[in-house]
């Protein structure tokens, strides 16, 4: 092999070296997508407060909607995360009894919907604005991105 032929391989071998190397791993984008909403946006003091739950798949396969158990009526593949109006958690922990369901499958661009009862997750006994945002690791990607919804309001009245 001659001399430029051979330094035209090492040049080409070193380049694509170096550009494997600095490339970043591909972003995925997440599986599905969480939207909620509130039943009622403002409740009285010591009532049950529901937030509608959407997740829409966003993928080109099946994936699950939901998780295959529920603890007090709550799917517990969400975390629900629940602020007072001074930004204090007021997260409750959930009792680990509950019931198996069937998890719902859903086709790429199909969607399912269920009220989750917020307040077995969240205090929310006191009079005040309250946030509510719930997220869910996404199962099929290898770096667990968390997806979360978008954030909600409710009054609790006295």
């Amino acid at each position: 092999m001659n001399r430029s032929l051979r330094l035209a391989l090492i040049a080409a071998l070193v380049t694509g070296v170096g550009r494997a190397n600095s490339a970043s791993p591909k972003q995925s984008d997440p599986s599905f997508s969480i939207t909620i909403k509130a039943v009622e946006p403002e409740v009285k003091a010591g009532a049950e407060v529901y937030v509608r739950v959407r997740l829409t798949n966003t993928s080109q396969r099946e994936i699950m909607g939901g998780s295959g158990f529920h603890a007090q009526g709550l799917d517990t593949s969400y975390e629900y995360n629940c602020h007072d109006a001074g930004g204090k958690s007021v997260a409750k922990e959930i009792a680990p009894d509950g019931s198996l369901h069937d998890a719902p499958i859903l086709k790429p661009g199909e969607s399912h919907e269920e009220l989750a009862p917020v307040s077995r997750a969240c205090d929310l006994t006191r009079p005040g604005r309250y946030t509510i945002q719930l997220s869910r690791a996404d199962p099929r990607d290898p770096r667990h991105t968390v997806v979360k919804s978008n954030t909600i309001a409710i009054t609790v009245a006295p």
